[in-house]
């Protein structure tokens, strides 16, 4: 059920909206089929896409939302034998050769992640672990990949649990703060929600409208002209069009990817308007983002329709 919108509500959706545009699909409207009738939201890697279980479902498309018309909610499975089955949303585009990558590029360092949620759950436990609690949790890391390990490393990362203390029916706002461990900038944001495995009761955990706290989109808007970059027509049929109304940028660099993360088309944007034939293209949704001197300052998606 989606709360009335008072007026900080509304200047603090206002800013969410801002900080979202980093994060593909913030607010979860964007879905995509998949086998057996199951669905998952774009640019998101769920339990629905990589868990063996194929008959059982662990990720709903959910009307209960507190923005738009959807949200993403997480479910577990409880088993005959006493067995639970937890799900989870993590940030990236799925694989299916590489079922645990996730994450995007991203190089800014926010002071936190924001979102919505309801949930219903308990505490459960580890049988190896007698007295530790499995908790729901939000968790965000920052990285950047090191030579001299060949992995990536933690810049800075934040979690918040979830436990029965934090149920709730109506949608509350949740933040999670990012504590920095160097000053380097990160080259990899990863962002994942855990519903927690309760062997007693069925949990569950809706997720929506996921943002970054602590970013300057008004510095951002003084010193580039990619946020005055549209894109035209949408949906597309044959050609798409990128046009800016400011000054031309330099070293600006444009890249269109499919929903299976593969690069479709990149180019630098060096007037005030590029098109591009994509009447080759399949029909579906298409994301770009927008990098600057190797620094991505805008995302955004768009559809082929024809």
């Amino acid at each position: 059920m989606k709360k009335p919108i008072s007026i900080l509500s509304f200047l603090l959706c206002i800013s969410l909206v801002i900080f979202a545009q980093n994060i593909p699909n913030a607010d979860m409207e964007d879905w995509q089929e998949l086998s057996q009738d199951k669905v998952a939201p774009i640019g998101w890697i769920t339990t629905n896409q990589t868990s063996n279980n194929f008959t059982r479902t662990f990720i709903n498309q959910s009307t209960n939302s507190y923005s738009g018309d959807y949200a993403m909610q997480m479910v577990n499975h409880i088993v005959g034998n006493g067995a639970c089955y937890s799900s989870s949303l993590r940030l990236g585009i799925f694989d299916a050769s590489v079922p645990d990558s996730e994450g995007v590029t991203f190089s800014q360092r926010p002071s936190g992640m924001s979102f919505y949620y309801t949930f219903h759950g308990h505490y459960a436990f580890d049988s190896a672990f007698v007295g530790t609690p499995i908790l729901g949790n939000a968790k965000i890391q920052l990285k950047k990949w090191d030579d001299s390990t060949n992995d990536y490393i933690i810049v800075g990362e934040g979690i918040k649990y979830f436990s029965k203390d934090d149920n709730t029916s109506e949608f509350e706002y949740a933040e999670v703060d990012i504590e920095y461990y160097s000053d380097e900038a990160p080259e990899l944001l990863e962002i994942l929600f855990k519903n927690p495995c309760d062997n007693d009761t069925l949990s569950e955990f809706t997720i929506d409208f996921v943002g970054l706290r602590g970013l300057n989109p008004t510095n951002l808007e003084e010193t580039s002209p990619l946020s005055e970059i549209i894109v035209f027509p949408n949906p597309a049929q044959d050609i798409l069009n990128f046009e800016s109304v400011l000054e031309n940028g330099k070293n600006i660099l444009i890249q269109v990817f499919d929903i299976q993360g593969r690069l479709m088309n990149q180019f630098d944007f060096s007037g005030n308007q590029q098109r591009v034939d994509v009447s080759k293209w399949s029909d579906g949704m298409y994301f770009y983002q927008i990098i600057n001197e190797g620094e991505k300052i805008k995302n955004g998606k768009v559809s082929i329709l024809r």
